[in-house]
C-alpha cells in the first residue's frame, strides 16, 4: 500500500511541477506576443508618419507647404503657451417629456477650477 500512495503524491508532485512549468512558458509567450504587437504597432505609426511626410501624400506642392508651415506655427504657438487657469464646469441630466412636462430623472454637476504651468506642478480643485 505504502508504495502506491508514494507514486501517487510522485505523480501529483510532477503534474504540479509540469503546470507551474507549463504556465511560466505560457507567461513568457504572452509577454514576447504582447512586445511583438507594440512593436508592430510602433512600426505602423512611424510608417504613417513617413507616408504623411512624403512629397507625393498631397495633390500639389502648394498644400505640401500649407501643412508643413501649419505644423510649425501649431509648435511654435503651443511652445509659447507657458501656464494657464481655466474654471470647468460639466452638467449631465437625463429626463423625459410626459404628460406636456419635463421630468428630470437624473442630474449631476460638475466644477473645477485647473492651474497648468509648463515646468511646475499642476492643480486641479474640485468645487
Amino acid at each position: 500500500m505504502l508504495p502506491i500512495l508514494l507514486s501517487f503524491v510522485l505523480a501529483v508532485q510532477d503534474t504540479s511541477v509540469q503546470h507551474r512549468a507549463t504556465a511560466r512558458a505560457q507567461r513568457r509567450a504572452d509577454a514576447v506576443a504582447r512586445q511583438a504587437r507594440q512593436a508592430q504597432a510602433a512600426d505602423s505609426v512611424r510608417a504613417v508618419a513617413a507616408a504623411r511626410d512624403r512629397p507625393d501624400a498631397y495633390a500639389d506642392g502648394g498644400a505640401s507647404d500649407i501643412v508643413t508651415r501649419a505644423r510649425a506655427s501649431r509648435d511654435r504657438n503651443e511652445r509659447l503657451v507657458t501656464s494657464y487657469q481655466v474654471n470647468v464646469t460639466q452638467r449631465i441630466g437625463v429626463g423625459i417629456r410626459a404628460l406636456r412636462r419635463d421630468r428630470m430623472l437624473f442630474g449631476q454637476e460638475l466644477a473645477a477650477h485647473i492651474e497648468w504651468q509648463r515646468d511646475g506642478p499642476s492643480r486641479v480643485e474640485v468645487t
